[in-house]
């Protein structure tokens, strides 16, 4: 059968594209193309794996490694705490067909500033080599604890040489913190006392308002983390316990509100140990949110308010404030550590 010039083209022309296609291209498994191969994933599937996020609680996270060659691995990390991450071999993992390396994470303690570290596995001899990144916690937007306040004495109820905000020293007012002065007494009711701050006194109530919070602008949702406990006296005589904290400047709570009300824990006055004891089960979680309504601006701030919010007379109600943090977070990290919120997925 004889085929006319330009039918017998096209079939070579046709054969060589299937030809081709048989060819394996550069995006093929590895396996295909290099004898030697180190992968590090967090799932069955050989997809490496970069990084990977920790809880801020302690837990426990898979890595699988996909290797024909032997390797070593190892941890290195700039945190103070070092051994904050360890890793152990817990054998091959026969439906992955690959080792199994299980992660265990300490628990993040008062604060949740984010602490990074790299794995590292490497194959010398091969010149291979496989590096994933760890993060635990967040970006920070205000981390303070007021270790540079230190003034009066240890027990809660003593307020002899307790320094009022007015007459710190130039460098302690630079870091940025505010009280409102209250016009009745011309003077704001906010005083420092040895690492942490106390809202109001016997006649008054008082505030302290955060420096203004300028990186918050490219955020959507922000974690607010503060300590804060009601005053009670050495005879067990309590204060009322109300703290009113606002977001001014922009910005809003979860919800819509601008100011959450919370009631306080006491402190026992009678434990023998309440110096340290104090500030037990004290830890408070809001979350902030930029709205098309509301936005964050550079000139968002947080104000704790113990008493009324106009600040004058009434029921004492002093407030001990202490590790006032805000983070930045994503919607994943967010239900993350609220599960109970997180939408279903459809069947």
């Amino acid at each position: 059968m004889n085929f006319p010039l330009r039918d017998i083209k096209g079939l070579w022309l046709l054969l060589f594209c299937v030809l081709l296609t048989a060819v394996p291209s550069c995006k093929d498994d590895d396996d295909l193309l290099r004898k030697d191969f180190l992968i590090v994933s967090d799932s069955l599937t050989r997809e490496p794996v970069s990084a990977i996020n920790c809880r801020v609680e302690e837990g426990r996270d898979t890595l699988y490694v996909h290797a024909n060659v032997p390797y070593e691995m190892f941890f290195q990390t700039s945190d103070e705490e070092s051994d904050w991450l360890t890793y152990e071999n817990k054998g091959f993992n026969a439906e992955a067909k690959a080792d199994m390396i299980i992660l265990s994470y300490k628990p993040m303690g008062e604060f949740y500033k984010r602490r990074s570290g790299t794995l590292s596995f490497t194959s010398s001899d091969k010149y291979l080599g496989a590096f994933v990144t760890v993060n635990q916690g967040f970006g920070t937007l205000l981390c303070e604890d007021f270790s540079w306040l230190n003034y009066g004495y240890d027990y809660p109820w003593d307020a002899e040489d307790e320094r009022r905000i007015d007459k710190w020293t130039t460098t302690q007012k630079n870091y940025g913190w505010t009280s409102t002065e209250l016009e009745s007494t011309g003077y704001p009711a906010l005083y420092g006392r040895i690492g942490c701050v106390k809202l109001g006194d016997t006649k008054n109530g008082g505030d302290l308002i955060t420096p203004n919070v300028t990186s918050i602008i490219v955020d959507s949702l922000v974690m607010l983390r503060f300590r804060a406990v009601g005053f009670c006296e050495k005879d067990g005589t309590k204060d009322a316990n109300l703290l009113h904290v606002s977001v001014i400047g922009g910005g809003a709570f979860k919800g819509g509100k601008t100011t959450q009300t919370l009631e306080l824990g006491y402190y026992d006055p009678s434990d023998p140990d309440v110096v340290s004891s104090m500030w037990d089960d004290s830890d408070y979680v809001l979350y902030l949110v930029n709205t098309e309504t509301n936005p964050f601006t550079g000139h968002t701030q947080i104000r704790f308010a113990g008493g009324d919010a106009e600040l004058s007379g009434g029921r004492k109600n002093r407030v001990f404030l202490d590790n006032v943090q805000l983070y930045a977070l994503d919607a994943e990290t967010y239900y993350q550590l609220n599960p109970e919120e997180k939408p279903k997925e459809r069947p």
